[in-house]
């Protein structure tokens, strides 16, 4: 097998090791399933019996195997009586129900159980929640309330006897948990250890068939991201959401046997730079280089660094074409507030040297507009140019040259996971490519942004005979080895 001469070794180490500069790493993670535009006016919940979860304690509210959780729409009237537990407060709602022949439930409160009723002529002497309140109700199979809460109570739902339970018909380790939204709506969360999380990410990140070795970088990248990237969607109440915004989640129908193992092969690693987690980004295909941080979002970081990989040739999408007329593109910049009139050329202005683009300009009869660097693909359409690696053909264009008047785009507007405002240098002068055929056609090379591990070239490095802490060092440089720990008669060797 081919050797690669390797001068910067890779720090991996357990989660469960840690140093007194390094972040404090949770045991759970909280990923939204239903927010914002998403959001659910009712969630249906399929359990084996319905279990409270809250301050490391649990109790049974019921044995039936379908719920619905929904906001509470009316104004809820409580006895100031105080129970102990979930199961006196039922009993005495139920002896109260026949008493008196009204509806009466648990209300759970202010880390206490009270009862309640929806009839505010029942004579308690009582406090008022109101139906603005956010309170959260999870109705039995029956359409009987079971259960009433604040949702500042931080209740987690789970099945009685531990298995999967089940949000809208999709089964997901760990808990439910439910957030009111300004438009009351159910904001919904599974919260679930985040090595269960991973089971669910890396088959949805890359295919399960892949060579193990592949798979377990693969985990290994996605850990550290997840580490990154906690609290992501803090204002919303979870860490991460299940799309590509941040990491691709799929829950328990999504896992596989081999990833799976993978996830287990490599529990706890993770990459530090200068005893800070890494974030270890990853893409699908470079097209034959990756890049370098700075020439993606704003600033440089030590360990994404720009590599030569031949490794990433031959796979999908290593070359791409895509075709569009200049009325489309006049459209699309309109859309975006930017009307330069009829659109006259294109200018490629500046490249990285990676050869990825960094500005591209659009000139019109009245103005131009320039975008940078992974905003071109936000333009334009991250299917469409699948990467900043492509030049535009001249076959269907003239070749001027010019010096337009440039505006400058926010690109803060259209790409919002940029994690700062991207340099503003000056332009270089290009190739200026002016419209003859109506049609631009954009020839690149790669899927992706092009930082860190590329997917494809891992799988063909593992492929090879390498090894997943192989593949790791060969796409991210300068992370330095630290000093070996044990953990549980284990030694992380790298």
């Amino acid at each position: 097998m081919k050797k690669i001469s390797i001068f910067i070794v890779l720090s991996i180490f357990f989660i469960s090791t840690l140093f007194s500069n390094a972040a404090v790493i949770p045991d759970s993670i909280r990923i939204g399933l239903y927010f914002s535009s998403t959001a659910k006016s009712s969630v249906a919940l399929e359990v084996k019996g319905l279990d409270m979860n809250f301050d490391y304690k649990k109790e049974n509210i019921g044995l039936d195997a379908f719920y619905s959780v929904s906001p509470v729409n009316a104004d809820i009237y409580i006895n100031q009586d105080n129970y102990v537990s979930y199961n006196q407060a039922f009993l005495d709602s139920k002896l109260k129900n026949l008493e008196s022949g009204e509806e009466f439930f648990v209300v759970y409160s202010d880390n206490t159980f009270k009862i309640g009723s929806f009839n505010q002529n029942i004579n308690f002497d009582s406090q008022v929640i109101r139906s603005n309140q956010r309170y959260i109700c999870v109705n039995d199979n029956m359409k009987r309330t079971a259960l009433i809460y604040n949702q500042e109570s931080g209740l987690k739902f789970s099945s009685s006897d531990n298995s999967n339970i089940r949000i809208e018909s999709k089964p997901y380790r760990g808990y439910a948990q439910f957030k009111v939204d300004a438009n009351n709506k159910l904001t919904v969360i599974n919260t679930l250890d985040i090595e269960d999380y991973l089971y669910g990410v890396v088959p949805k990140e890359m295919p399960s068939s892949w060579n193990k070795e592949a798979l377990k970088a693969q985990a290994i990248a996605a850990r550290n991201y997840t580490m990154k990237n906690i609290d992501k969607y803090k204002t919303l109440g979870f860490d991460l959401c299940t799309t590509q915004n941040s990491q691709v989640y799929g829950g328990y129908a999504s896992e596989q046997k081999t990833t799976n193992q993978a996830v287990d092969e490599t529990r706890g690693m993770l990459a530090y730079y200068q005893n800070n987690i890494a974030e270890l980004f990853y893409h699908s295909s470079s097209g034959g280089k990756t890049e370098s941080a700075e020439n993606v979002w704003s600033k440089p970081v030590a360990y994404l660094k720009g590599v030569e990989d031949s490794y990433s040739l031959g796979s999908p999408n290593d070359n791409w074409t895509y075709k569009i007329n200049k009325e489309e593109i006049e459209k699309i910049l309109k859309s975006k507030n930017n009307d330069i009139g009829n659109l006259l050329n294109v200018t490629v202005d500046k490249k990285s040297e990676n050869d990825r683009v960094l500005e591209l300009t659009f000139t019109g009869t009245k103005s131009s507009v320039t975008y940078k660097k992974e905003a071109v693909r936000g333009l334009l359409g991250y299917s469409n140019i699948k990467s900043t690696y492509f030049d535009i053909d001249s076959n269907s264009s003239d070749i001027i040259q010019s010096k337009p008047l440039k505006k400058e785009y926010d690109l803060e507007s259209i790409f919002e996971d940029l994690s700062a405002v991207l340099n503003n240098n000056e332009a270089k002068q290009g190739i200026n490519f002016q419209d003859i055929n109506n049609e631009y056609v954009f020839n690149g090379k790669g899927w992706g942004h092009g930082l860190g591990l590329s997917q494809y070239g891992a799988k063909n490095m593992a492929d090879l005979g390498y090894s997943f802490d192989q593949i790791l060092k060969y796409y991210l440089k300068n992370l330095h080895k630290r000093e070996e720990v044990f953990f549980e008669n284990k030694r992380i060797l790298f």
